[in-house]
Parts: structure tokens; sequence; C-alpha cells
């Protein structure tokens, strides 16, 4: 075990409305040191610590400015990609958190880190609060040594049309009155530095991969295949009528956790029903198997497909399509549900998350209103979350609830 962590911190400031990002990027280099016994001496070897930030293909430290163009309703979905490169010897996991967010001048709009105000508060103000949403992420946890890149992706949407004329009206003329107070300070005073309207801090760290319980246990990642015994309620080695494929559905497992949610291939069940029989047939199914089993709610595939924050997106009959978001922050998966289903939308998501894209429909338990519940399947060549008639046929897939000790030894 290495004795003492580093880290290496990424820092992004977005502000607008010309809307720029400005990065404060310090990289560092660290060692660490790790010792054998080598005849009657010790000897220290050592391995590189060595994480690198590019933007456009060049090495970025120090101060960045990245430019964007204005923000408006309608304007195209911006986006911007700092991509880190682990150019050292160590396996690092990668981590962003946001300190604090301004929005013009108005005092209820400025968010800092507080015991109100955790990082995951704020990114589901800024996801969700404004007719405009901004939303970040990464596209991986985990950077190997000398492998792939990772990328940091930071967005920048306002659909034409949001449903609120009044609030996309509201926030355009509350920006425009911003930055005429800008210009007029800046008149009077030429050495005046003009605010942005929107400010975002955000820290992208680097560190050594630990055992730390509320770490991500990288033996259970999203998608990760695992044949699973349910009558022996432990790993197998040979597909079988109880030797079940199935997969990681949870979004984010830790090593604290003693549980993983492995969800079954549909091709292993062959179990179908409607959405008035969901509960009968659930339980049929899983009666004779030893283990421990939940339903599937439709908040799984939310939390999944809501981390892509370019191509996740709210289809609503009549307005803009507008990005998903970010659904971290408590209630909030089970509240964008309930406003996806009183206005007869669906979520539209890329068919990369192959768990959640089949041809077959699928039922979640989680009603949609009091004609339909939640389904999920591949339609025009691109997947869904959708409402269902409650008495379509669709298949019913139960979620194991099976022990990590089962399935790896300490």
């Amino acid at each position: 075990m290495f004795k003492k962590r580093h880290k290496v911190y990424l820092k992004l400031n977005l502000v607008s409305i010309v809307f720029a990002v400005v990065s404060f990027i310090s990289v560092s280099f660290a060692w660490f040191a790790y010792s054998g016994l080598v005849d009657v001496k010790t000897e220290v070897g050592v391995k590189a610590w060595y994480i690198e930030f590019e933007k456009n293909n060049e090495v970025v430290s120090n101060d960045i400015v990245i430019s964007l163009s204005d923000l408006y309703p309608g304007m195209e979905p911006l986006s911007e990609v700092i991509t880190i490169k682990n150019l050292g010897d160590s396996d690092a996991k990668l981590k962003y958190s946001i300190d604090y967010a301004r929005i013009l001048d108005d005092d209820k709009d400025y968010y800092t880190l507080s015991d109100d105000y955790t990082s995951e508060r704020i990114e589901d103000a800024l996801s969700h609060n404004y007719p405009f949403s901004i939303n970040a992420a990464l596209s991986k946890t985990r950077i190997n040594a000398k492998d792939s890149d990772a990328e940091f992706i930071v967005t920048v949407s306002w659909p034409l049309d949001s449903g609120n004329d009044m609030l996309d009206s509201t926030w355009g003329s509350k920006a425009y009155q911003f930055e005429k107070k800008q210009d007029e300070k800046k008149k009077k005073d030429s050495s005046y530095n003009k605010e942005p309207s929107i400010k975002i801090g955000i820290d992208v760290s680097a560190q050594q991969i630990t055992d730390d319980v509320d770490d991500l246990d990288y033996d259970f990642e999203f998608g990760k295949v695992v044949l699973f015994d349910v009558k022996n309620n432990m790993i197998c080695s040979s597909l079988s009528e109880n030797c079940l494929k199935t997969y990681v559905i949870d979004d984010a497992n830790l090593i604290g956790d003693k549980n993983v949610s492995l969800l079954p291939d549909i091709s292993s069940l062959n179990v179908e029903g409607n959405f008035n029989n969901y509960k009968s047939i659930f339980d049929e199914r899983v009666s004779s198997w030893n283990v421990k089993t939940r339903e599937l709610e439709a908040k799984d595939i939310l939390k999944v497909v809501s981390k892509d924050i370019n191509s996740s997106l709210i289809v609503t009959p009549n307005i803009s399509d507008a990005i998903l978001g970010t659904v971290k922050y408590g209630t909030r998966a089970e509240t964008m549900l309930t406003k996806v289903g009183s206005t007869n939308g669906y979520i539209s998501y890329d068919n990369k998350f192959k768990l959640f894209n089949t041809i077959q429909c699928v039922w979640t338990s989680t009603k949609y209103n009091n004609e339909k519940g939640y389904a999920y399947s591949l339609d025009d060549n691109k997947s869904k979350l959708y409402g269902e008639s409650n008495n379509t046929t669709c298949n019913i897939i139960p979620v194991i609830v099976a022990p990590k000790s089962n399935i790896i030894s300490d």
C-alpha cells in the first residue's frame, strides 16, 4: 500500500453570456516509493505518477480560457472537453466536484459548498433550476496507467421552446440587464474588468486508487458480466437453467456496499406479461430461486443514461427536446420520471447502453400514469424509456441482489 495520497487538480471556471470557461489547471509530478529487501540492505524503487491534461491536442497548465458563444434560447448545445492522460505507472481514479456557482448577481443564485449545499446539490441546481442547463461529466472514473484517455466534459444548452415562455423571457431579460450594467461600469472606468454572467468553479482530481469504503468498486462496474446460480446463490461457470448470465446494473457500486444488483440477460428468462399483472408474474418467476430479488425500477435506467450529458434527452410533444441532465441528488430521478409521465414524454438515450437496448420491450415496476407503466425498448434505432399501455405484453426481468462475497473472494 502506498502511504501517502497525491492529487492533481484541474480547476474550471465557466463564464457567460459571452459564455467562457476559465480553467485553472495545476499539473504536478508525484513519486510513490515502495521498498523491497535485497541482500541485507533495503533498496527503494520508484513509480512515476504523471497526469496530463489536454485541450485541442495541446497540453494545458495554469490559466486557460475556453471561449463559447452567446447563451440564448435555441442555441446549439455546446461542449468543451478536457482530455486526461495517465502517463505514469500507477492507475488513477478520477473525481470532480463543484465548489461554487454564481448566476448573474442575485444572491439567491449564488451557491458555495456548505452543509446546506453539497457539490451534488449545486450541480443539480445548474442542471434543472434554470431554462438553460449546465452539465458536467467524466467519460470514465478510472484511468489505467499508459492506457486509453478519459475526458472531462462540460455541456451548455438552452432549448428554443422549454415549455415555459415566461421563464425564458424572464431570464433573457435578467441577462440583458446584467450585461447592460457591466457595460455601463466599463464606460465609467476603462480599467474595470467586466464580471461574467455565470461563473462556476469545478475541481477535477486524479488520485491513487485505494480501498476506501466510499470509493467506487471497480470489480463491479456497470455492465460487468457475472454468471450467477439462482439456486445456490453464488457464481457459476456454465450456463444452465439455474446458472444465468447477468449484468451489473448499479450506476455506482461502492467498495463498502455488501451487495450488487444483477440483471439477468433477457434470453435467460423468457417471462412475459402485462403491467397489470407485473407483481404476480414477478413473484411466480422468482418463487423457486434461493436469492434475494427486487423489481427493476425506471430510475435504475435513468441514473445510468443520465451520465451521457450530450445524447440523453427528454422528448416531449410540441416542445423542444431537452438534455436530461444529472439525476444524482435527492429525489431528482423520481421527480423527473413523474414530470415526463405527466407530459406524455419519454427519455431517449444512446444505444451504447446495451443493457437497456433491446428490440423486445421490457417492463420496469414504475408507474407512468393511470393507463401506462414505464418500459424500455429500441425504436427506430434509438433506445428509449417510455410509457407503455398497461395491457401490452412485455418482458419482466427480476433484479438479483447478490452478496458480493459470493462472487469474489477477499
